[in-house]
Parts: structure tokens; sequence; C-alpha cells
């Protein structure tokens, strides 16, 4: 008798296991973030559109900022400029479109890259200041 409690013990916790770690899976957000993220405050490389308008504050055609689709690419121009290598440049977003292939690793829109746009700047100055964060990649 004792022998078929014990058995059927250890199956309930055996079952519980793995009960528990599907309920755990299905929580898990995917905002692992890799490597060099963007020089955006707040951003991260494959964030959807929804989540970039709710950390900055946007919307398309209030308060200057521009949303310009070009399927399968939303281009999002910021009207406010950040400091990045120690000037300040227009930044523009590229959104693109929830892939087609289930086997993509993004489920909806999601952010691509991000282009920052300098005037009046001294190309030597950053060239040395990317030089310097290289450098600070590479001993880390």
């Amino acid at each position: 008798m004792k022998k078929k409690l014990c058995v059927v013990l250890i199956f309930l916790f055996i079952i519980c296991l793995f009960a528990g770690g599907f309920i755990v899976k299905r929580n898990y957000t995917s905002t692992v973030k890799y490597g060099f993220q963007p020089p955006v405050d707040k951003l991260y490389w494959g964030m959807p559109l929804t989540k970039i308008e709710k950390a900055l504050s946007i919307k398309n055609n209030v308060n200057g900022v521009v949303y310009n689709y070009n399927e399968p690419v939303t281009t999002i121009k910021l009207n406010n400029k950040i400091k990045v290598f120690g000037y300040y440049a227009d930044v523009s977003l590229d959104v693109y479109d929830k892939p087609k292939a289930e086997w993509y690793p993004y489920k909806s829109t999601y952010l691509a890259d991000i282009k920052l746009i300098y005037d009046n700047m001294d190309g030597k100055k950053i060239k040395d200041i990317q030089s310097s964060l290289l450098m600070q990649f590479i001993f880390l």
C-alpha cells in the first residue's frame, strides 16, 4: 500500500512540475535584449509598434511626429533630437509589418532599425568617440 501511495505521489509531483513549467513559459514575454541596443531610451530591437508608441508617447501626425508607410515598412520621424556621440541627431525608426512566415521570431510589427541624421558635426570627433566605445565593448 505504501509503495502504491509513493508511486502516485511521485507521479502527481511530476505532473505538477510539467504544468508549472508550461504556465511559466506561457507568461514569458519576448523582451530579451541581446547585443547593442538602440540609442533611444526605452526601445529595444523587435519592439512592436504599439509598444513603441506607448513608450515614447507618440502618435501619427501629433506633435510633429510623422509616419510614412511604404509596404512593408513604416518609417516614423520623431520630432525631438537626441544626443548620440556628442551631437544632436534627428531620429527616424523603421518598423516592419508582421511577418507572414510562421518560423520568423517576431509575431507582430517589429522595430528593425534606427536612423540618426546629423547636421553641423565633426566627423573626426565622432570617429574617435566610436572607436573608444568599440574598445570598451571589446574589453568587457
